[in-house]
């Protein structure tokens, strides 16, 4: 028995098994690795990115409000020099147009602001002045969201008009102050703020 070898069976199980195995683990690692990447790509994981806030809409005002005064303080006298108040000079009310009777409601600007802080409540107060027949020159946000009812500001020029202006908006609104007190060099006659 010369020419004949002899192998031992259990050496030739033992090397298909070490293949077998190295084959398994090869094609694991792989499924492993195309799974997490698949998992990776479309968001498996549970991981999220937060979408970027959305910024709010920025109110601009179109018309810029006019800077008041800051009150001065006068020193007090001191006794040595005398001096007499200069008077001040009002503006006289002119009258307004009538047509027949009552007031040209079209010949008065008027500005309206959002006092509120409730989006589009200066256009919803536009949109009734306007179907009052007045004529809205503007609409923008007010110098702060504390108001609370209907703030109407007009030239003492124009103050004809108060009486009417506060009863057309007491049917849809609640007015709080009324004044005549508006520059004359305001570019609207009126200044309509609403409240909350």
């Amino acid at each position: 028995m010369e020419g004949l070898s002899f192998q031992d069976p259990s050496f030739e199980t033992n090397e298909r098994s070490s293949s077998r195995t190295f084959i398994v683990v090869i094609a694991i690692v792989l499924l492993l690795g195309v799974g997490i990447f698949g998992a990776s790509r479309f968001n498996l994981f549970g991981t999220t990115t937060k979408p970027s806030p959305t910024p709010l809409p920025t109110m601009i005002p179109t018309e810029k409000p006019s800077p008041t005064k800051a009150p001065t303080e006068t020193p007090a006298p001191t006794g040595k020099t005398k001096t007499t108040p200069s008077p001040t000079l009002k503006a006289s009310p002119t009258p307004a147009k009538k047509t027949g009777g009552t007031l040209d409601k079209a010949a008065l600007s008027v500005s309206v602001k959002n006092g509120s802080g409730k989006p589009g409540a200066a256009q919803q107060g536009a949109d009734t002045l306007n179907k009052l027949g007045y004529t809205v020159a503007s609409t923008g946000n007010a110098d702060n969201y504390d108001y609370l009812d209907i703030t109407i500001q007009i030239k003492p020029s124009k103050q004809s008009y108060l009486t009417q202006l506060k009863k057309d908006l007491s049917s849809a609104y609640t007015v709080g102050s009324t004044s005549a007190t508006l520059s004359e060099s305001s570019s609207p006659d009126a200044v309509v703020i609403v409240g909350k």
